[in-house]
């Protein structure tokens, strides 16, 4: 999680990923997993545009990007829209009570909707999204998964 981040912004990154699990009940690993996925932990990331602008180390639906006179508070917000929402768009954690299942709510979270038959389709998004999170959560599970 380098990049060229520094190791105050990457301690940030740690304490923001604990806060916003604890704010919004959702697993803290799976917020490291999507950061992981999005942008590799760097803070520094570009802005993605497919149709929508995706941003910060979430790529969140029009969500903040890094700040670097506000380090603190924008790498917390950053962690936030992408776990809580945005007023542009939902998190993991409304994709999470809407189906319930972490994995459904990961296809959700990238594309924007599920083939629930299939999370892998990626439905005009990263086709192995679901899959490649869910190696980086190998061995761990969930009540009733």
């Amino acid at each position: 999680m380098s990049y060229n981040d520094s190791a105050n912004e990457i301690a940030l990154i740690g304490s923001a990923i604990t806060t916003v699990s604890q704010e919004s009940g959702i697993d803290a690993r799976v917020i490291l997993c999507v950061i992981m996925q999005e942008s590799g932990g760097n803070v520094r990331v570009g802005n993605t545009f497919n149709g929508v602008n995706n941003t910060g180390i979430m790529q969140a639906f029009n969500g903040v990007s890094f700040n670097p006179s506000d380090p603190a508070g924008s790498i917390l917000q950053m962690v936030r829209d992408g776990t809580e929402g945005t007023a542009s768009g939902p998190g993991l954690k409304q994709a999470l009570g809407r189906y319930g299942n972490y994995y459904v709510a990961l296809r959700v979270y990238n594309s924007g909707s599920v083939d629930l038959n299939q999370l892998n389709n990626p439905l005009g998004a990263t086709a192995n999204y679901v899959a490649n999170v869910a190696n980086r959560l190998m061995g761990h599970t969930w009540p009733n998964m």
